[in-house]
């Protein structure tokens, strides 16, 4: 339990451990594998703490919100280590989603000659001649620019 924004006993068991359970039988999550040769979990299935992880950024808006804001400096702050402490709440959170993306997870970009386009939420239009970027922190994209607007 964090102290920054909690979740009640039974929203984590209805809506992470459930939910997982029942997409740990799809196709989609039976496939995904561990790329990582390093790891001991390499080639197995995504676990369910990993799978949990992922579920809580992408389906608890106001907890992922939380969780995100921890990896900045925030107004008014103006020492790293303020930034540190409110990270520690979600150490572990923040190591499982970060295999979960950089073990499980793919690349995204081109398939098949055609360039994938994906949104993220901000506040002004910016135009880039070329995009390579890896991003240390969660970074919420959608393939859908009507969802992204409400990020």
């Amino acid at each position: 339990k964090n102290a920054i924004q909690p979740l009640s006993l039974k929203a984590f068991k209805e809506g992470v451990v459930e939910y997982a359970a029942n997409k740990a039988q799809s196709e989609l999550c039976r496939s995904m594998r561990c790329t990582n040769e390093n790891s001991d979990q390499y080639n197995k299935v995504i676990s369910a703490k990993h799978l949990h992880a992922v579920i809580l950024y992408c389906n608890f808006d106001a907890l992922s919100r939380e969780f995100s804001k921890t990896f900045r400096m925030l107004k008014g702050e103006t020492v790293v280590e303020q930034v540190k402490q409110r990270n520690s709440e979600y150490v572990l959170w923040r190591r499982l989603l970060t295999e979960a993306v950089h073990d499980y997870g793919h690349e995204i970009g081109c398939s098949d000659n055609k360039v994938e386009k994906y949104y993220h939420g901000i506040s002004m239009e910016m135009v880039f001649p070329s995009f390579k970027i890896i991003f240390n922190c969660p970074t919420s994209l959608t393939v859908s620019e009507d969802v992204a607007k409400t990020f």
